[in-house]
This record gives structure tokens, C-alpha cells and sequence, in this order.
């Protein structure tokens, strides 16, 4: 109402705060250092989770974070596992390079309770053509894109955003088939189109 500062918060934790995983919703704030999930509500500590994410790395390249209703969302390369990653975890599985791609490490998208930052759920995810990954939430599925460079088929499984479960599919192939690597920049969505950038903006 008056501008006024409520609360601070400059430590450790937000020494390293990465880009684009800064979100608020529910009246708590959530962010990545490079180690950790960590929520805020009136600038305390809520919870944090393991979510290990790479420092160096291109000017381009980002974790992204989203949250949906009592989710949160956390996507990013290969090398960045966090709570409960094993060896044979998607998080560091070769992606599919796809018909012009020059082929790429995948990462993984770790969905946590926004309650008490439990992992819910995980499922293979990747970063795009110079540009972070896509998670996008539409019709209350979560629909991610897996594969790297995305220049062929993806987008395919939209999956319940408690669960990971996969609960409607789609065959993108005949229209992701183009000639051409995707745009830097990532993709949007509305409930009702993908906005993908291969040649210029599909729909």
C-alpha cells in the first residue's frame, strides 16, 4: 500500500540468487542459490531443498522455475539433480538431437511440494535452442520440452502437476518437422496453443 520495505533478505542464500527462479504466489516467495530451493514467507525460512544447479555455465542458460497451485517447478540442464537423484535418473541421460541437431546433454524438471518441499515427482527435461527450459502449465497439465535444440517432435506428454502422470498425449510431429533449428528464445503457451519459434512463431 505505502511502498515501505516489509522485510530484507541479503545473505548467503541470495549472494547467488540465479536469474529467473525468483516467484511469488500463495504469499511466499521462492528462489534457487546454487545448491538449494529455498521458500520464503515474511522473510523467514520455510523450507529448502537439495536442488544442486551449475554456476558456470552460457550467458544464455538458466534454471526456470514455475509454480502452480501448491507445485513448484524446477527445470534445468544435465549435471543438476538435487533431492533423491540417483545414477540412472533422467537428470544426466544423452537427449535426442533431433533432425538438424548437433545432439545435447538433457536435464531434468523436479516438481516439489510448495507446503514442505518434498519432490513430488521428476521427469526428463532439456534447455531449447540458446535459451532456458520450457515449462509451461496449461489446462492444468504440465507439459515440458525434452528435447534439446528442439528441432523435431517434443511437447508430446502433458502430465498431472501433483503426480508427473502422464495424461494426454499428442503426436507433434507433422507440424514440428521444419527445416530449421529453433529461435533463442523460449516458447509460450495459452490453453489452447503452443507459441513454438522453429521458422519464425508457430501456433
Amino acid at each position: 500500500e505505502s511502498g515501505a520495505v516489509v522485510w530484507r533478505k541479503a545473505d548467503a542464500d541470495t549472494q547467488e540468487l540465479l536469474p529467473t527462479t525468483l516467484a511469488v504466489s500463495g504469499g511466499q516467495v521462492y528462489f534457487s542459490s546454487p545448491k538449494e530451493l529455498i521458500c520464503l514467507k515474511d522473510g523467514n525460512n520455510v523450507w529448502r531443498a537439495a536442488r544442486p544447479l551449475a554456476t558456470r555455465r552460457p550467458g544464455w542458460s538458466a534454471p526456470t522455475l514455475v509454480i502452480h497451485e501448491d507445485v513448484v517447478l524446477s527445470a534445468d540442464q544435465a549435471g543438476s539433480g538435487g533431492a533423491g537423484a540417483t545414477d540412472d535418473a533422467p537428470t544426466g541421460r544423452k537427449g535426442k538431437a533431433g533432425k538438424g541437431g548437433k545432439g545435447a546433454d538433457a536435464g531434468q524438471l523436479i516438481a516439489f511440494s510448495a507446503r514442505d518441499g518434498k519432490v513430488l515427482w521428476r521427469c526428463p527435461a532439456a534447455h531449447g535452442y540458446n535459451a532456458p527450459p520450457d515449462v509451461l502449465v496449461a489446462g492444468g497439465l504440465v507439459w515440458v520440452g525434452a528435447l534439446p535444440g528442439r528441432d523435431d517432435e517434443d511437447y508430446t506428454e502433458g502430465r498431472d502437476v501433483h503426480t508427473g502422470l502422464v495424461k494426454r498425449h499428442f503426436v507433434t510431429d507433422p507440424i514440428f518437422s521444419v527445416a530449421h533449428h529453433h529461435r533463442c528464445y523460449r516458447d509460450k503457451a495459452t490453453d489452447q496453443y503452443l507459441f513454438v519459434g522453429r521458422t519464425g512463431v508457430e501456433l
